[in-house]
């Protein structure tokens, strides 16, 4: 009888260990071929191709107490000059930002204002289309906003810069055609008070095999 007792304890238990990683989640998918060509910070041009600028989506997701923030483009990382890719996620206290130009990665917390940073943050992780960071969340970390871009900058006496921002309401304000995509926004938050639910049907669940076993 005791046993039976533990083995009920013990699967309670495991529920509420469980219910515990909520898992939060958001991606800004963005269309292809949608690059912003433009020279001296003028003369706009859409829907360019240049897949190594051309983001793919930013995906954060938040599961107990770390955050994972992941940069996607259609082409190839370029770890060289002239090359920046940059994402971020704002959340209700901190800011995570990563962030890659002339070939250096580097990660970024920090308040709003700027005010309160944390030294310590994680190595950036580069793949072929993916740059990455895994952080420590600080603070109220619900997610509020992500956002990023990828940028190329030619050095020349008339230098063309590409471009390509998620949300494209980010980036400057330019129309595009059917030839881009606009980006779009898709979440998984966490629910509500998931945890309490979780522990009511343990509980529930409990009462009903004690009941039922004596």
């Amino acid at each position: 009888m005791k046993f039976w007792n533990y083995g009920i304890i013990i699967v309670c238990v495991s529920m509420l260990v469980l219910s515990s990683g909520v898992v939060s989640a958001q991606t800004i998918s963005d269309g292809q071929n949608d690059v912003i060509k433009s020279q001296m910070g003028s003369s706009f041009q859409t829907n360019q191709t240049k897949p190594d600028v051309d983001v793919k989506q930013i995906t954060c997701t938040i599961t107990g107490d770390t955050l994972t923030l992941e940069l996607e483009i259609y082409g190839t990382i370029q770890q060289i000059s002239p090359y920046t890719y940059y994402a971020a996620v704002n959340t209700t206290d901190y800011q995570y930002i990563i962030i890659m130009g002339d070939g250096h990665a580097s990660t970024i917390v920090a308040d709003p204002a700027g005010s309160d940073y944390f030294l310590d943050n994680p190595e950036p992780i580069v793949g072929e289309h993916t740059i990455s960071a895994v952080f420590e969340t600080h603070g109220n970390a619900t997610i509020v906003e992500i956002f990023g871009y990828a940028k190329y900058s030619s050095i020349s006496i008339s230098p063309d810069m590409y471009q390509d921002w998620a949300p494209d309401s980010r980036g400057p304000e330019v129309s595009f055609d059917t030839g881009g995509d606009a980006s779009k926004t898709t979440s998984n938050p966490s629910t509500p008070g998931f945890e309490a639910i979780a522990a009511i049907a343990a509980i529930g669940i409990a009462f009903i095999l004690l009941k039922r076993r004596k």
